[in-house]
């Protein structure tokens, strides 16, 4: 029986992801969920209090978000030796150029991103606390060891930055062009990728090894 109820559970969330990458978010509803995954839409309300107990189960799927160890593998950055120091800039522009492809290739955590822009929601919510430990991670796991000079708000560079990947992507899914660039091509792609390198460069290219810069890179 218990074996049953996860088995329904997990179909319920599924049913979420597949409206989210299918329809987009306004098609998500305790209705349409509940079509979706094929059960009454009681059970919606008995397993997770209803759509937004549901959204913040959706936000803990492990595959709904890039992992630290998914970009650092996907940026080609050595997680044992990812702290030793060296300049922030060689770490970061790869590093966001990973979080973005790994981004692209999840349409249900795009869907999440455009949802959370135009609304505030129960798994903008949830996914903003997964986001924020994600960046923690990130702050852990790689940024020890480089340091920050003390007049640059490396925080909010990177709050820029990560905002415009998201939104950026959050485009490339709906297959239109911003500012003349046709996001969804490979060249297209490949110019944005390009300038974030610059734009890190430019914003972090002086800094160097030394002492822990303390900084919450978090997406979110």
């Amino acid at each position: 029986m218990a074996r049953d109820k996860e088995r329904t559970k997990d179909r319920i969330i599924d049913a979420v992801g597949g409206l989210l990458t299918q329809s987009g978010f306004r098609a998500v509803g305790v209705n349409a969920v509940a079509e979706a995954a094929g059960v009454d839409k009681v059970l919606i309300y008995r397993y997770f209090g209803g759509l937004a107990g549901l959204l913040e189960a959706v936000a803990e799927v492990p595959d709904l978000w890039p992992t630290v160890d998914e970009v650092l593998a996907e940026a080609g950055i050595d997680a044992g030796r990812s702290g030793e120091g060296g300049a922030l800039a060689e770490v970061v522009a790869p590093l966001l150029v990973a979080y973005m492809r790994l981004l692209g290739r999840r349409p249900a955590a795009l869907e999440a991103v455009a949802w959370g822009v135009a609304e505030r929601n129960p798994l903008s919510d949830a996914l903003a606390r997964r986001r924020s430990a994600w960046g923690n991670e990130v702050a852990g796991q790689v940024f020890r060891g480089r340091k920050a000079p003390a007049e640059r708000d490396i925080q909010a560079v990177l709050c820029v930055l990560l905002a415009a990947a998201d939104h950026l992507m959050a485009l490339a899914r709906q297959g239109v062009s911003f500012n003349g660039i046709q996001l969804r091509s490979n060249d297209g792609l490949r110019r944005i990728e390009d300038a974030v390198a610059v734009l890190v460069l430019g914003a972090l290219g002086g800094v160097t090894s030394g002492a822990n810069p303390g900084v919450r890179p978090g997406p979110g």
